[in-house]
């Protein structure tokens, strides 16, 4: 079995068991039978919210074993002693944990106190906190650093432990930057890191990433919306676990459908990177050395793409730009929303922002999902 298709079948299982465990647990009521459903602030709100984000990062913990150290290891893709992988595990796992207490106490006491206009307004307002937020989050969470790296004018080069960071845009529309990994400048000729800035320069330029950032926060929106509804509100921590649950469900509708709007994004991006002058054979060097630094998997079956990739194949990439002619779509086409809308479903209390093939174990991705 091929390193990528171990991490898939990781990914699968763990989506699997936060699907199937919001189920169950929806089904028999747990959560009101194990959480109080008192609408009174008591400091057993936030030990009762500490104590399921604690039963949360547990299980989600030997996921993270498995993707961030365990199938690293076993077909040599890391050097990583335990240790090291651990204290980077632990502080991860444990800011993203208190930013769920903390969101999960705001969401509590905004719908005792206004109902549910007053949560989807802070619900809205966390959303947009991590959209402004995320370069320091990413350094936070994933270990990230400013480098000293030459960068195009208002771009940021992060410096990742790993090399599967591929950086991102960061930032609301009209006030977004490029963000890029440091990695990309060891490229001794350089076409190829200026092939994949330009990339960058042009999905932004082009509004792809204003696009996919929408879709990805309408999505959310939309499940909010319901899961608070099918939750009957969260003015109680039964009520706020019950939002939690119904939302992960959500976020699995959105694993579904949601990569296609994706891939369509990532041609027209390579598209609109050919029609800003980038050579063309710099870009397909640059698409198949980073695919070397994924997960190495070239092709896959239709299929499996179809169902769990919102990247296309390298190879099917590679045919796109040799073809000629306008991507299909373009004029609407999303940059990634599948992605986006996972890192800010941190704001609903989702279960699968990190628990999907890409980022399993790699909370240097947490924020930014590889995205090229």
């Amino acid at each position: 079995m091929s390193y990528a298709r171990a991490r898939l079948y990781l990914g699968i299982s763990c989506v699997g068991m936060w699907t199937v465990l919001s189920l169950f647990l929806l089904g028999f009521r747990v959560p009101e039978r194990v959480f109080s459903v008192s609408t009174l602030p008591s400091w057993s709100d936030l030990t009762q919210l500490v104590g399921a984000t604690f039963v949360y990062a547990f299980l989600q913990g030997a996921f993270d074993l498995f993707g961030g150290y365990v199938l690293p290891k076993e077909y040599g893709r890391s050097d990583e002693a335990l240790s090291t992988f651990m204290l980077r595990w632990f502080r991860g796992a444990a800011l993203h944990g208190a930013l769920l207490v903390l969101f999960g106490l705001a969401l509590l006491n905004a719908s005792r106190l206004g109902g549910f206009a007053l949560a989807l307004a802070l619900f809205l307002a966390l959303s947009a906190l991590l959209v402004w937020g995320q370069v320091p989050l990413a350094k936070l969470v994933g270990g990230l650093s400013a480098a000293p790296h030459r960068a195009p004018q208002g771009a940021l080069v992060l410096r990742a432990p790993q090399r599967h960071f591929t950086g991102g845009v960061a930032g609301p529309p009209r006030r977004s930057r490029v963000v890029l990994p440091e990695a990309w400048g060891r490229d001794p000729g350089g076409a190829a890191y200026d092939a994949l800035v330009r990339r960058k320069e042009a999905l932004l330029a082009r509004g792809a990433y204003a696009r996919g950032l929408l879709l990805a926060l309408g999505w959310n929106t939309v499940g909010f919306a319901l899961a608070y509804a099918a939750a009957g509100g969260a003015a109680h921590v039964a009520g706020l676990v019950s939002l939690s649950l119904w939302s992960t469900l959500w976020a699995f509708i959105g694993l579904l459908l949601l990569p296609t709007p994706s891939r369509v994004g990532v041609f027209a991006a390579d598209r609109y990177a050919l029609e800003a002058g980038v050579d063309r054979a710099a870009l397909a060097s640059a698409l198949v050395r980073l695919e070397r630094d994924q997960d190495d998997e070239p092709s896959r079956p239709k299929g499996v793409e179809t169902i769990f990739h919102p990247i296309p194949a390298t190879q099917r990439r590679l045919a796109a730009l040799a073809a000629s002619g306008p991507a299909p779509a373009e004029h609407w086409a999303p940059w990634h929303p599948a992605r986006l809308a996972l890192f800010l479903a941190w704001a609903n209390l989702s279960l699968l922002s990190r628990a999907v093939h890409c980022n399993i174990g790699r909370p240097e991705v947490w924020v930014f999902l590889p995205s090229d």
